[in-house]
């Protein structure tokens, strides 16, 4: 535990990695829209950069274990289904483990940002970016997660079909998170319109109680070094 909190204590913008991994992810995302899923060395980055950015913001070591717990088989069923792209399960799993694991880093970024004591008012902030990021990671997942469920429940320019890979799915996700509503990706499901409403309130929600939070720890930071 010593050590774990020496390491952190040596990095001063902890929050800035992530911060660096989430736009990497989206630069890769919108070069490889073209043709089609990410590559296997790209994911495994990916997790490995999650792991090392929750190691980073998670402050208790049983938090650390349990994210590990997570992240550990989220590869491994990231390589099977590579392996074994046709496999309905694994493309569930994978989605569903994956989603989980941001879902828990999104944790340890609001306890970072927001409750967590001594941080720095620049590494709080550029944390709550990443949270707003991470909202739009998670929801991806979970559209990929239950588009099994709704065969062609997107209306796209080619016609109703479902998104075919993760590209279009991080699309769609940011272009509702944002409440941009370009309309060339809709939800066309009853079920997936609700979804889409429900993320486009959760930005909402996210950037008014963050922007509070900010304004309320207006002065000095007693973080701040």
């Amino acid at each position: 535990m010593i050590e774990h909190n020496h390491i952190r204590q040596r990095i001063p913008m902890k929050s800035l990695v992530l911060l660096a991994m989430l736009l990497v992810i989206l630069f890769t995302a919108s070069v490889s829209a073209q043709s089609g899923e990410i590559g296997l060395s790209l994911r495994v980055f990916y997790l490995a950069a999650f792991c090392f950015a929750g190691y980073l913001l998670f402050t208790a070591r049983s938090w650390v274990i349990a994210y590990l717990a997570i992240a550990l088989p989220a590869l491994a069923l990231g390589l099977l289904k590579e392996a074994w792209p046709e496999v309905g399960f694994l493309i569930f799993a994978a989605s569903l483990s994956v989603a989980a694991l941001k879902a828990m880093l999104f944790v340890a970024v609001i306890r970072f940002s927001l409750y967590q004591r001594g941080v720095r008012k620049a590494d709080r902030i550029v944390a709550g970016i990443c949270g707003y990021l991470l909202l739009g990671f998670f929801w991806s997942d979970f559209y990929a997660v239950t588009m099994p469920a709704f065969a062609n429940g997107f209306q796209t320019v080619d016609g109703l079909r479902s998104l075919s890979n993760s590209s279009e799915t991080l699309y769609f996700s940011f272009v509702t998170l944002t409440t941009l509503g370009y309309g060339d990706i809709s939800p066309a499901h009853p079920t997936l319109r609700l979804l889409a409403v429900f993320e486009a309130i959760c930005g909402t929600l996210y950037l008014a109680i963050f922007i509070s939070s900010l304004v309320a720890r207006q002065g000095p930071d007693h973080g701040s070094s």
